[in-house]
């Protein structure tokens, strides 16, 4: 279970290094914010996720201003608490990419429940999303065809192949996190918070020239 003191706050150091991390990624997402004329499939899944890598750190920064009550209280809704949605998402990146495309399900850690703090949940979204854009950079239009195949075993001990495609993998974490950001939504604003939303027209078309 989650640690219900407050949140301590990073050390000298560390708050230093966090600065400086979260400066490098404002000013490569600013750099990176150009879309290609070539518009396939496997450039269109790396702007969604460049949208949704953008915006989710939008939501790291509202929810981190939150009291610890607020952040970690069971609200009853798909994962307990504003915090446990959010860990999820991550936890739903670091199942796929990390355990089921290695078929490593065995091998499974997962974030939520586990009492990380809130600086440290920072770290662990800087690590994963890091992880993705460059496991995307590496992709070929090609490997969309390629099947990811891993296995698991029941409670009965009968053991389970399973197969997608990449593109079918990729796709899954876009509707994931879009589904879960919902729900954010709603939890924000029934405790009058304003949630960062950043509408798909708006990002790419903010600060250009019209």
């Amino acid at each position: 279970m989650l640690n219900h003191n407050p949140t301590p706050t990073p050390g000298g150091r560390q708050a230093r290094r966090m600065q400086k991390t979260e400066e490098r990624e404002t000013k490569l997402m600013e750099e990176d914010k150009t879309r290609t004329s070539n518009r396939n499939e496997l450039n269109l899944i790396r702007e969604w996720y460049y949208y949704n890598s953008c915006v989710r750190k939008k939501y790291l920064q509202v929810i981190s201003k939150l009291p610890e009550a607020e952040l970690t209280k069971d609200r009853g809704v798909s994962f307990p608490s504003i915090l446990d949605i959010f860990t999820h998402v991550l936890d739903a990146y670091r199942w796929w990419f990390l355990y089921v495309y290695t078929d490593k399900v065995h091998e499974r850690k997962r974030l939520r429940d586990t009492g990380l703090r809130l600086d440290e949940i920072k770290e662990e979204e800087h690590k994963i999303d890091s992880f993705v854009k460059k496991f995307l950079q590496k992709l070929s239009t090609k490997d969309l065809e390629k099947a990811v195949v891993w296995h698991e075993v029941d409670p009965k001990g009968k053991r389970w192949t399973i197969k997608i495609t990449m593109r079918d993998m990729l796709w899954q974490l876009v509707g994931e996190e879009l589904q879960h950001r919902g729900e954010l939504n709603a939890l924000l604003w029934q405790i009058d918070i304003d949630p960062p939303i950043t509408e798909w027209v708006d990002f790419w078309t903010v600060g250009k020239e019209k």
